[in-house]
């Protein structure tokens, strides 16, 4: 949508042929968001860890283990976990903690989004945090989603509630 509303079409250009001029743009545009999804999340990672991360994702940080603390409260969180299911499947989860009243999976997720405007979930965010659990052998953990905005750091987390499970299946 940006490359379409940056390179508006031409009064003699082509519908197909504006589309073939902002397909690559789109694509850099696509890249450039994962790139800047990914350093903020490995940034979140190295916080967790007690490592040192760039201080430009400050706020990123800070905003989204606060959003997780306030979802499931301190303790004895496991990050970074890698499995591999007997179903087929495997994932490394983010965050989650077993063995305690309150299991859980948290998934951090970089988007474009503001107050007014917050993020979608889909059926496939839904299901990677349920295939989560599954894997890490706590089905009955609470699942959730931490939206981080790529720009200002503003973070916003999702429960994904327990009718969404049905999708398990």
């Amino acid at each position: 949508a940006f490359a379409a509303e940056e390179n508006p079409r031409g009064p003699l250009e082509g519908r197909q042929q504006w589309l073939e001029r902002i397909r690559p743009i789109a694509g850099e545009h696509a890249k450039q968001a994962r790139d800047v999804g990914s350093a903020i999340h490995d940034a979140i990672e190295k916080k967790l860890k007690g490592e040192w991360f760039p201080e430009h994702f400050k706020t990123h940080v800070e905003n989204a283990v606060a959003a997780a603390t306030e979802w499931c409260g301190k303790g004895d969180w496991i990050r970074e976990k890698s499995f591999a299911h007997r179903q087929g499947f495997a994932g490394k989860v983010d965050l989650h903690r077993s063995g305690s009243s309150m299991p859980f999976v948290i998934d951090f997720k970089g988007a474009n989004f503001t107050e007014l405007k917050l993020p979608k979930t889909y059926a496939d965010h839904w299901m990677q945090v349920r295939a989560y659990a599954e894997g890490l052998g706590i089905p009955n953990a609470a699942c959730a989603i931490v939206f981080v905005d790529r720009e200002t750091g503003l973070a916003h987390l999702v429960e994904v509630e327990p009718d969404c499970y049905r999708d398990w299946e």
